[in-house]
């Protein structure tokens, strides 16, 4: 009885840190499609992966033309040679929305 008990325990704290997880990668989706910088800063201070969902936050922020949470993703470790499923990177996206300033920044990493 004791080890159901345990077992038990151990799956609901297992279930609580991945549905802690997902909702973080999640909530960085947002925040970055939301353009708030703050959140992104609270979120990447979390250990969150920035490179989810095949690097969909930095590609994101690049579409929105936000270069500050481009500048944060990047410095977070975001891959920036990472392809959306049109094969298209972040210098890219930014280059179709021309945008000089991503691109400059895309191109000194």
């Amino acid at each position: 009885m004791k080890k159901i008990i345990i077992i038990g325990i151990v799956i609901i704290a297992i279930s609580v840190i991945i549905f802690n997880f997902i909702s973080h990668e999640l909530n960085l989706i947002e925040a970055v499609k939301n353009e708030n910088e703050k959140q992104v800063k609270k979120i990447i201070n979390s250990g969150v992966d920035v490179n989810q969902n095949n690097n969909l936050p930095l590609l994101t922020a690049v579409n929105n033309g936000n270069k500050k949470i481009t500048r944060l993703l990047i410095e977070a470790g975001a891959n920036i040679k990472q392809t959306n499923n049109k094969e298209e990177t972040a210098l890219d996206l930014a280059r179709e929305k021309e945008n000089r300033n991503i691109i400059k920044l895309l191109k000194n990493r």
